[in-house]
């Protein structure tokens, strides 16, 4: 199977989010300023909400922090998924 260039930089985004999800706690940390690091950490979640829900959903399965969990419960409920019309009248 051939790669092509988009699936690696999804490949990079994601474990780009992973690692943030497991290590940043939106907490001021090393010498970071709090509200920097929570500007980073909201645009990962925000990116992988819109361009890899499926992914972005499946990083609850892994070992990040509760912060960063609850960020990604939080940002499910509050986006639903698109839907077409079809859909919708179907369920």
């Amino acid at each position: 199977m051939s790669e092509t260039l988009a699936d690696l930089v999804g490949c990079e985004d994601v474990l780009m989010f992973v690692n943030a999800a497991i290590t940043s706690t939106g907490q001021r940390e090393f010498h970071h300023e709090e509200g920097g690091q929570r500007l980073s950490l909201d645009f990962l979640h925000s990116y992988m909400l819109a361009n890899y829900r499926d992914m972005y959903t499946a990083a609850l399965a892994l070992n990040i922090n509760d912060h960063n969990a609850a960020l990604i419960v939080r940002n499910l409920l509050v986006e639903p998924p698109a839907v077409d019309d079809r859909e919708r009248r179907r369920t």
